[in-house]
């Protein structure tokens, strides 16, 4: 019997299969997980969660915030898609897929259009099991006087 080490990290996620065995009373599983070792796995992370960019007068252009894109996972992460939505400005230095433990950046600015408070999203589709990942975008623009 194999000795089992709980402290190992490539173990993360994974229990000893005896623990699997007692949990599984109908047997109704058909395989166990196997180890990472030469499976993909595609794990994007996008932070933060949310950008605040204050109050900007209408048709000006806020300093822009940085929203990070890292690649977690063991396998290429591919970027088959990013938008964003609001008046809300984007530029990145991210390309069609991520090595595992890369980062890229993406550089979000306010363009006011509208007065009041305004939010937005940023979308960035990495096709992997999680789906779109997602910042929350917000402002208020505001009328100069």
């Amino acid at each position: 019997m194999a000795i089992y080490d709980e402290n190992d990290p490539r173990l993360e996620g994974y229990a000893p299969v005896e623990d699997f065995r007692k949990k599984d009373h109908d047997r109704s599983s058909r395989r166990i997980r196997d180890m990472p070792y030469g499976r993909r796995k595609q794990d994007g992370n996008l932070s933060p969660a949310e950008l605040n960019f204050g109050i900007i007068v209408i048709n000006d252009i806020s300093l822009g915030q940085k929203a990070i894109l890292h690649n977690d996972g063991y396998d290429d992460l591919p970027i088959n898609a990013m938008s964003i939505v609001g008046d809300f400005v984007m530029t990145t230095d991210c390309g069609a897929s991520l090595k595992p433990g890369e980062m890229c950046q993406i550089n979000i600015q306010f363009n006011p259009k509208h007065e009041g408070i305004l939010t937005g999203g940023l979308y960035v589709d990495t096709g992997d099991a999680a789906g779109t990942e997602f910042v929350k975008l917000r402002g208020t623009g505001e009328l100069q006087i």
